[in-house]
């Protein structure tokens, strides 16, 4: 049995938690494109997330995961005033990695990347910020696809699934629309 090193037990807390995200989008792609992809981890610069297809059918899938960041909510601030915020958050995340992967000394090819955003912000106000008009910025951006994920909601048995997630897409790579799961 190998033994648990600091390095291996670091990596593994970095990659279950990625591995789970990955999975809501592998799960909305397997459902509305009738695929048989499958999550798995996986830990370079560039990629957090392999999408394998079950059968050899399909291209292998990369996937990059980043956090949209929070702030902190306040009940009495009118909605309006979060949507902006959420908006610059997400602006924020994708110029990010955006930057870190094709500026700088090190540039990186993420035209095979896609780059899914962690988010925690309801599908309902996601939608007020996704618009088309938002989503028409990153039409040229460098990475193959970008989506912003849902986290799903905890079940009875305070457990959450992958396949309660949504998925919401803002430069995508298939042909589907957003769609609830």
């Amino acid at each position: 049995m190998p033994k648990l090193s600091k390095r291996n037990i670091l990596i593994n807390r970095k990659t279950e938690p990625e591995l789970f995200w990955a999975k809501i989008f592998i799960y909305y792609i397997n459902r509305f494109g009738g695929f048989d992809y499958e999550a798995k981890s996986y830990s370079t610069t560039t990629i957090d997330a392999k999408g394998k297809s079950r059968s050899g059918e399909y291209p292998e899938l990369n996937m990059q995961l980043t956090w949209v960041k929070e702030f902190e909510f306040d009940p009495n601030k009118p909605v309006t005033k979060y949507l902006h915020f959420f908006k610059e958050n997400i602006e924020e995340a994708i110029g990010r990695k955006t930057d870190k992967y094709t500026k700088g000394k090190k540039k990186w090819d993420v035209s095979d990347i896609i780059l899914l955003l962690q988010g925690y912000m309801s599908r309902v106000w996601a939608n007020d910020i996704l618009t088309s008009k938002f989503c028409n910025q990153y039409k040229s951006n460098p990475f193959r696809g970008i989506y912003y994920l849902v986290r799903p909601t905890i079940d009875l048995k305070g457990k959450e699934h992958p396949k309660n997630g949504e998925v919401l897409s803002i430069k995508p790579c298939f042909n589907f629309k957003k769609i609830k799961l």
